[in-house]
């Protein structure tokens, strides 16, 4: 397990869960147990349930953990990035890289397995409009987003349409990628908020 760009405190949870997405990132939610986690880390079934009283606790809190990542990701693009389209084009980048990762029928199973779970995910997906209303805000400021634009009404917008759109039904009726479906999203709502010093500078990066 590395943590060269995402520091975690090493209790005995933390390694728990940081090991347990990540087993289930590779094996799938179908073949997710907490005995090959156990097994993995060298520790008894016991301790993990002695932190998570059940499996769907647990789960619960793995789905936690990798949340707390991508808000850590979008804080630290916020921090470094100069401009909100270099800030806007490197979480997109992200999101699209963690997502193409993850096999979308996984992604089903857990739609489906662990409604409650998908249920939170989604919130949490909708949560992230203030950290976009906040980088639209400096695009205004920097004269790259459209100062007529609704900036509160265009980032509410904006994350509406990423939690509708990128569920596994999506994907697999249409026979995409996320990977193609992030890039599409980008050139079609992205282009028409931005001035024309921000499109200049999105197709530097493109």
């Amino acid at each position: 397990m590395t943590r060269n760009s995402f520091p975690l405190a090493d209790t005995p949870e933390d390694l728990i869960l940081e090991h347990g997405f990540e087993l289930l990132h590779r094996d799938g939610i179908r073949s997710f147990t907490v005995e090959n986690l156990a097994q993995d880390l060298g520790m008894s079934k016991k301790t993990i349930y002695k932190f998570f009283p059940s499996k769907q606790r647990l789960l619960e809190k793995m789905f936690e953990f990798a949340s707390g990542r991508v808000v850590w990701h979008f804080q630290r693009v916020m921090e470094q990035e100069p401009t909100a389209i270099h800030q806007i084009n490197r979480i997109l980048g992200l999101l699209s890289s963690t997502a193409s990762k993850i096999s979308i029928q996984r992604l089903g199973d857990v739609k489906i397995r662990y409604p409650q779970i998908w249920k939170r995910m989604e919130k949490f997906r909708l949560n992230r409009r203030d950290d976009f209303l906040t980088i639209f805000k400096l695009g205004q400021e920097q004269g790259l987003i459209r100062q007529e634009l609704d900036v509160a009404l265009s980032s509410t917008i904006f994350m509406h349409i990423i939690n509708s759109t990128f569920q596994p039904e999506f994907f697999m009726q249409n026979n995409l990628s996320p990977a193609q479906a992030f890039k599409a999203f980008r050139e079609i709502f992205l282009r028409g908020m931005l001035t024309d010093a921000g499109i200049k500078i999105l197709e530097e990066l493109t």
